[in-house]
């Protein structure tokens, strides 16, 4: 990012996560992302959840959403990497969620990742260790094409 004033204000504090010294909060300043939703039935995907407290967000009577995005990181506190995140929204069994999915994606509704690979180790190590994502390392590239 051109303008490094967007992040002076805010304070970051260094923190040491299995052997890589990062910044918290880390910050992003050069990134693109691609995202796809599919409607996949809400049986196949309350048995992908590991929780039995966790309920796939309804899109239909026998439909849920699982949500698979792409990055690729540019430019961030712990390097250039690139990442694919397979998820699916939930919410948590006894809370509903009135008003569907455009309200819950205003109230910053959760989503359960069920599969993270990163390109580079310190960038599976801070989504495992501090996040809790089941993050792994993998050989991810982004091809770049002047048409589709």
């Amino acid at each position: 990012m051109e303008d490094a004033q967007f992040f002076a204000q805010i304070p970051q504090t260094e923190m040491e996560v299995s052997g890589f010294t990062t910044k918290i909060p880390c910050f992003y300043r050069d990134m693109r992302i691609v995202a796809a939703s599919f409607w996949a039935p809400l049986r196949a995907l309350q048995a992908a959840l590991r929780s039995d407290r966790l309920r796939p967000l309804r899109a239909g009577p026998r439909h849920g959403i699982a949500t698979i995005t792409a990055y690729e990181t540019r430019d961030s506190d712990i390097g250039a990497y690139s990442s694919v995140s397979i998820e699916i929204p939930v919410s948590i069994r006894g809370h509903t969620t009135p008003g569907g999915v455009m309200r819950y994606r205003r109230r910053g509704g959760m989503v359960h990742s069920l599969s993270m690979p990163k390109s580079t180790e310190i960038a599976v190590v801070t989504a495992r260790d501090i996040f809790g994502f089941p993050a792994r390392l993998a050989d991810l590239q982004w091809d770049d094409h002047d048409t589709w």
